[in-house]
């Protein structure tokens, strides 16, 4: 059997066929009339090669399980480079089945007129209104500001998706109190009283759109994960401005103090 024949029958190539043993995974067939002659055992064992390699088990791997292949009992460094190799494939299919979710919802999105963005659209319109009604530049600044930061959680999973209440079925008043509440934030001087004070209104503020969102969509309100509410803050600290950063420190500490006290759970 020539070397075009084996590659054909295994589903491979000759270039592939040569590589292997270039490596010494495949042994050399004798020749025949000037040809490398194969025989029926090189291409059990390149079916087997090929089969180890489309399981994702690395080459150096499969010839280290075909040196002992037959021996019992089975070495354990065989049983370890397979597992290593399923942990491998399983972490990839993961990962795969991830991006294959997000295909879906952006095509999705896409096709309901909705963003290019892994932020929900009700979020994005939030930020757009805001932004709307801000009376000055310096308060447009501070609204995109703030959603550049949503959507830059939003693109590192980092945002609950309970948080997509606190924009959901917001009335006039609620929409009017944060907008007044992004000028007050950009102009306001930070003495501790106003720190405290600002932050005392915008948690109370998180808190009732979270409830109110909640109730309005049936949905019951779940316990709120202050590990990964303290994971928010962190980003938003080491991407934010020395005033942000006093701001959402004492935001967040009285957000902790409402979960403690049952008002987000």
């Amino acid at each position: 059997m020539r070397v075009a024949e084996i590659a054909e029958l295994v589903g491979t190539s000759v270039r592939t066929v040569r590589y292997y043993h270039q490596i010494g995974l495949l042994p050399v067939p004798d020749e025949a009339g000037g040809y490398r002659d194969y025989d029926l055992r090189h291409v059990a064992r390149l079916s087997r090669i090929r089969w180890l390699a489309a399981s994702g088990v690395p080459l150096q791997a499969i010839a280290e399980m075909l040196a002992h292949d037959g021996q019992q009992p089975v070495r354990e460094g065989v049983l370890t480079d397979l597992g290593a190799t399923l942990a491998a494939v399983e972490e990839e299919l993961a990962e795969l089945t991830t991006r294959r979710d997000r295909l879906h919802d952006l095509i999705g999105s896409l096709r309901a007129g909705g963003p290019l963005s892994p932020a929900p659209a009700p979020v994005l319109a939030f930020y757009q209104e805001m932004e709307g009604r801000a009376p000055d530049e310096r308060t447009r600044r501070e609204v995109r500001r703030e959603r550049d930061f949503v959507e830059l959680a939003y693109f590192r999973g980092d945002v609950p998706a309970e948080a997509e209440l606190l924009y959901l079925g917001l009335d006039e008043a609620a929409r009017a109190a944060s907008a007044a509440a992004f000028e007050g934030n950009s102009t306001a001087e930070l003495t501790p009283d106003v720190v405290e004070r600002i932050a005392a209104d915008n948690a109370a503020r998180i808190v009732a759109r979270f409830t109110a969102g909640a109730e309005q969509h049936g949905r019951p309100v779940q316990p709120v994960d202050v590990a990964g509410l303290r994971r928010l803050y962190d980003l938003f600290a080491a991407t934010g401005t020395d005033r942000e950063r006093v701001l959402g420190e004492a935001v967040m500490r009285h957000l902790v103090a409402a979960i403690e006290a049952g008002g987000l759970a």
